[in-house]
């Protein structure tokens, strides 16, 4: 005997309960958005522009069992993802977040004082996350060097009844000797460099050949010269020395007048081209989890 269909409502009205600052904004945000999370199978915060352009890329990709279920992309920024918390308990759908570890490190600010300000991770000692959500929703750690090497239990939240969240953050990548990196761009960049140094030599060589008055037709090539934002980070990672030198200057540039639109949006037509660019392997890991809780 199969069970009967049933649907349970959920009164949105008494989502947040007392908490007025986190209800305001949540209707400030279904306002403007799409209020598709109330309808998905699944949900995936999201830092910014980078990752709601690629991810799903990568999903499709890589996960096509997930990329057929209905699966709602919102990029309200990870670190903010603890003011839907409520709402995500009461929908009770398989959630990811993916979010920066924000690391920073003591300093002294402008005015003479000390203050926490965002840094590198190169490993220098005593430094604390300041992502709001990894702080005081789960895992609820402080010090960035307790993110290295999560356990189950710090990844996954299950604080509520029938309500699973999986949290990613940036890991030490493998492909760059181990080194820690501190955002979703440069997580890309240290897990393909050796494709982001394949780029930079054919804007030498299309550099040269323009020099010397050759012409070199696009057509020619199966990978394109990068220009713009790909074509600073491609020079960026040619240019470094050993892996720290990659991520203190990665940390400059992405902090400088860079776009990290078009940074993505170059990535993707890459991507959507054949072009074999690697997912970062916290990322690759969460969308697994989701697509086994589905």
């Amino acid at each position: 005997v199969h069970p009967m269909p049933s649907t349970e409502v959920v009164d949105l009205g008494e989502v947040f309960g007392d908490d007025e600052e986190t209800r305001q904004f949540a209707e400030r945000y279904f306002r403007v958005q799409h209020t598709d999370l109330l309808f998905a199978d699944a949900a995936i915060f999201v830092e910014g522009v980078a990752e709601r352009m690629l991810v799903p890329l990568f999903m499709e990709r890589q996960h096509a069992r997930l990329s057929s279920r209905y699966v709602s992309f919102l990029d309200l920024g990870g670190s903010h993802a603890h003011r839907l918390r409520p709402l995500i308990e009461k929908l009770r759908i398989p959630t990811v977040v993916i979010t920066d570890l924000d690391p920073t490190e003591l300093k002294v600010g402008p005015k003479g004082k000390p203050r926490w300000m965002a840094t590198a991770n190169t490993g220098q000692a005593g430094l604390k996350s300041g992502n709001s959500t990894l702080r005081d929703w789960h895992p609820q750690l402080q010090d960035v060097e307790d993110f290295k090497a999560p356990t189950p239990a710090q990844l996954i939240w299950t604080g509520a009844p029938e309500c699973k969240v999986r949290f990613a953050w940036q890991l030490p990548v493998a492909e760059a000797g181990s080194q820690w990196p501190t955002t979703f761009e440069d997580s890309l960049v240290l897990t393909n460099i050796d494709w982001f140094k394949g780029l930079n030599k054919l804007a030498e060589e299309a550099e040269a050949a323009k020099a010397s008055g050759q012409q070199k037709a696009d057509d020619d090539k199966k990978v394109r010269p990068p220009t713009g934002a790909l074509a600073d980070v491609a020079e960026a990672v040619a240019g470094a020395t050993t892996a720290v030198d990659l991520l203190t200057d990665l940390h400059a540039l992405m902090r400088n007048s860079f776009s990290k639109g078009d940074f993505a949006a170059s990535i993707f037509e890459r991507v959507a081209a054949g072009e074999d660019v690697k997912c970062p392997k916290y990322i690759a890991d969460a969308l697994t989890w989701l697509q086994d809780e589905l």
